[in-house]
Order: C-alpha cells, then sequence, then structure tokens
C-alpha cells in the first residue's frame, strides 16, 4: 500500500475531514510538514475540503528566511493559499523565563489559531508523525508521566488533525524521495542540546535496531490503547462532577471570571462522602479536572500534587489545608473540601507540596513558607570536574541542608509526621521508623506532631533541627543540589 492510501485510510478512520471542511495547515518545509502539504493536496479533490497553509518564522535561525520562500513556492506551484507569521521566539524566552521550544509552540499555535479565525478556517493540520510520538512516549515515561502523559499526542484534538500521526519519519523522506521532491534540514534537529532529539539520535534507534525493529509501531499502539483508557476515565469523573453539580457551563464561567491572573479570590465546596467511594484513578482524575477549573497552567501540577490532594480528601479527622501552585488552596473540613483561589500569604498549614518548577526558573532563590517558617529553595549544578570541591563544601549549618535532587522520587512535601515514615540512618541505605527516631533523638511526645518534616513521600529527607537522610547524600555522582535554607524558625 502506497503511502497516500495509508494516509487516506488514517484520515477515515479517524474521522479526521468532512465535505466542505477549510484546513490550515502548518507548514515548516521539513521533510514532515511539507509530505503532510504534498499529501493533503493530492486528497483535496477526493474528500472535498479546501486547504491553505500558515508558515510561521520564529526569529531563531538566519535561513529561516530562505524556509518562507520554499513553501511559499510550494504552495504556488499548488495554487494553495500561503500566509506567513513572524514571531520573536528568542524574546518570547527570556520574557517568559521558559525555554525556546516551549516558546515556539505555544506561539506557533496562538497564531495557528488566530489565522484560523481570520480566514474562517474549522481544522488545524499539524505533521507529528509516528517517530513524534514515540519520542513524547518514551521522554513522558522518563519523567514519571501518568496515563494523560503516556497517552502521547493525539490523531485528533479538538480543531487539530494529525494525518501522519502512524507514519515513519524513514517513510515520509522516501516517499519525497521517490516524488523528487525536496525538504528543508532544520540544523538545530541534528543537535543534541534538548531532550527530545537526543532520544531520536541514541534512544529509539537502539531499541529499533538492537531489541525490537517494530518499536515505533509498537509504542504508538500503545499510546493509543492508553489514549482510550485515559478519554474513558476522564469521561467518568467528568460525569461524576456532572453529577454532583459542577456542570461544565457553569465551571467554564468561573474559569473566565477567577483566574489565578486577576488575583480574584474565589472557592468551589464538594462534599466529599460520594467522592471517597470512587476508585483511586477516578478519584484522581476528578482533582485534575477541578484543578482545571481554577487554573489554566496544569503544566506545573505534578502527579505529588494530585496524591497530596487525595489524601488530603480521604482523610475524615478535623481540618487540614494544603498549598498548590498558581495560588490554588484546598482546605478540608471533615467531609467537606473547599477548592479556594488568591494570592493571599499562606501560614499554618498542614502540608506544603514543594513547587520544583518555580525553584528550577528563579535566579536568587524561590521562596516560600510553611507553619510560620520562611524557606528558600534553590538548584545548584554541578560541573563535571568540580564534583569533589562541592563535597568539601556540604553546609554543617542546622537550618542550611543540601540534597542530592535527582534522588528525589518525587515532588517533596513539607509537612508533620504520619504512620509509614521512616529515615534512612547510614549510607548501606538502612531504615528506621520516625516514631523510633524522635523516641531516640529524645523530642518530647507532646512535641512530636509539631515537628516540620521534608518528605519524600514516606522517605523523610529532614526532620529540621535534628538531621537528614543517607538516602539523599551529594556524592561523586551528583549533578544537581537542592539547596533548602530555613530563613526563620519558631
Amino acid at each position: 500500500m502506497d503511502l497516500r492510501q495509508q494516509v487516506l485510510m488514517f484520515i477515515r478512520k479517524e474521522n479526521m475531514i468532512q465535505k466542505g471542511d477549510h484546513i490550515l495547515a502548518g507548514v515548516s518545509g521539513g521533510a514532515d510538514s511539507v509530505c503532510l502539504l504534498v499529501l493533503l493536496h493530492s486528497l483535496m479533490d477526493e474528500l472535498s475540503f479546501k486547504l491553505s497553509v500558515l508558515h510561521v518564522n520564529h526569529g531563531i535561525r538566519q535561513e529561516a528566511s530562505e524556509d518562507a520562500d520554499y513553501v511559499k513556492t510550494l504552495c504556488d506551484n499548488y495554487k494553495v493559499p500561503f500566509y506567513l507569521e513572524e514571531i520573536d521566539v528568542p524574546g518570547m524566552t527570556r520574557e517568559l523565563s521558559i525555554g525556546e521550544e516551549e516558546a515556539g509552540r505555544l506561539a506557533r499555535y496562538d497564531l495557528f489559531y488566530k489565522k484560523m479565525d481570520k480566514i474562517g478556517a474549522g481544522k488545524l493540520a499539524v505533521a507529528h508523525n509516528m517517530n513524534d510520538q514515540a519520542e513524547t512516549f518514551i521522554m513522558n515515561l522518563a519523567r514519571g508521566s501518568g496515563l494523560r502523559g503516556l497517552s502521547g499526542i493525539r490523531a485528533v484534538r479538538d480543531k487539530i488533525i494529525r494525518p501522519l500521526l502512524m507514519t515513519s519519519r524513514e517513510d515520509i523522506e522516501a516517499y519525497l524521495q521517490d516524488q523528487n521532491i525536496l525538504f528543508k534540514t532544520d540544523a538545530t534537529n541534528l543537535e543534541d542540546d534538548h531532550t527530545r532529539n537526543r532520544i531520536r539520535h541514541h534512544i529509539l534507534p537502539y531499541m529499533t535496531r538492537d531489541i525490537n525493529s517494530e518499536t515505533l509501531s509498537h509504542i504508538s499502539r500503545a499510546a493509543a490503547e492508553l489514549s482510550y483508557a485515559q478519554e474513558y476515565i476522564e469521561s467518568q469523573a467528568a460525569k461524576w462532577l456532572d453529577d454532583n453539580g459542577f456542570g461544565m457551563d457553569k465551571d467554564l464561567e468561573f474559569n473566565k471570571n477567577a483566574g489565578y491572573d486577576e488575583g480574584m479570590h474565589s472557592s468551589y465546596r464538594l462534599s466529599l462522602q460520594g467522592y471517597r467511594s470512587q476508585p483511586y484513578i477516578i478519584r484522581k482524575y476528578i482533582i485534575m479536572k477541578l484543578l482545571d477549573l481554577v487554573t489554566m497552567h496544569r503544566k506545573d501540577i505534578t502527579q505529588a500534587h494530585i496524591e497530596a490532594a487525595d489524601r488530603l480528601c480521604m482523610d475524615k479527622a478535623g481540618s487540614k489545608k494544603l498549598n498548590l501552585p498558581y495560588g490554588i488552596r484546598l482546605i478540608r473540613s471533615y467531609d467537606e473540601l473547599e477548592i479556594a483561589l488568591g494570592r493571599d500569604a499562606v501560614i499554618d498549614d498542614d502540608e506544603l507540596v514543594v513547587d520544583l518548577e518555580a525553584i528550577n526558573k528563579a535566579d536568587n532563590g524561590y521562596i516560600f513558607s510553611f507553619n510560620n517558617t520562611d524557606f528558600r529553595a534553590r538548584i545548584i549544578e554541578i560541573q563535571e570536574d568540580d564534583t569533589e570541591d562541592f563535597i568539601s563544601k556540604v553546609p554543617r549549618l542546622p537550618y542550611t541542608k543540601w540534597f542530592d535532587y535527582d534522588k528525589i522520587l518525587s515532588c517533596p512535601t513539607f509537612r508533620f509526621r504520619r504512620v509509614g515514615d521512616y529515615i534512612v540512618i547510614d549510607k548501606e541505605g538502612h531504615k528506621k521508623s520516625l516514631k523510633k527516631f524522635m523516641t531516640d533523638a529524645k523530642i518530647p511526645e507532646n512535641k512530636r506532631n509539631s515537628v516540620i518534616l521534608m518528605a519524600d513521600g514516606d522517605s523523610i529527607m529532614w526532620v529540621l533541627g535534628y538531621r537528614t537522610s543517607c538516602a539523599y547524600e551529594i556524592s561523586a555522582s551528583t549533578k544537581h543540589i537542592l539547596e533548602i535554607d530555613a530563613l526563620s524558625v519558631n
């Protein structure tokens, strides 16, 4: 079966294009997007749709204008309307303190949607392929993503369609070569500066060559199956919220009128009796959907935040509070949960999840508070030849501690003791229950519930004022240090 027929079958299977559609295709000039343009143009009459093209110049590479000229020439040859937009990605990167790749993606899609509105296009076609799917899956797996992240790239999501998602990059380039169609090569894609490129150049070739030649298709199929499961679970969570008074129309109005950026103070209340009877995976998605209502920035809310929120909801004793990124505060009083949004200072809390993303972005340290104690956190990168020097400089001060950042399994939390807590007491990894440690350390029993702990799940990293765990000590293999400095201690 030739590539055109293969892509046509995939378009029909996923119901991507209907008669009369106007599709805007994003075309960079690279092999994937050029192939997308060629195939969509060849299918216009058969599927009865209109095609337009948008090329975005990111302002990064000197040869970018040549790419734009080439795409325009292709469009002129095919008699397809061509549009050009230019953006300053390096400037966005500096302004927003995010990577070039992320800045480019955000700006690109913003331009796509604006152009769609302007020309009356109802769908956006982008050129993600099977290799992109596999790279995304491996990257998200390594980063600890849950079901949502492992679902990978969707063939159809909202107005976006991806006709090449089940086509390999090798087949794309072979098709263009067979058709004698040239394409541009972005030199930055040949470098190993980005995680995705290292996966592309080293990990996937190794897996395909030495483990299974069908690695790409197997990963793509697994991602698709996971996406079906994720969609079902998400629908069940949405149904539960709808049955409990959280209709989407009302929720979207709340999101629009009480966004974090405006600094307004708004809240939702939820009875937890029905919530507690749900399976954990449904509870997890209920929490994610609730958080989606009060912030449009889900990226920095991690699995650790979701787990901490679920623990708060499942606990039935008294009242407790939890603080999350973007000024989101969860307050549980017995069987009722309040989700509050605002920029008030947070004091006297039961648990605080450390915002590692904010720490990474802070140039001079990230300040936060827990239980009337102010902390400053920063991440220190160790150069290859400086490890021994850093080991000799490990602080001995009681309220400044260094931890091996890469040994931390989840987002650290500041909290008080709970059942199952333990601390690693030596380099051999021997553990001692926190209860026994407190007894051995002669911490008065009436003060044990108020001792501040820094925890990685059940593993205690730091008993504030006493000792740190040996599990996170700086060693010759340490690459990054998480420094926590208690600035004010009761």
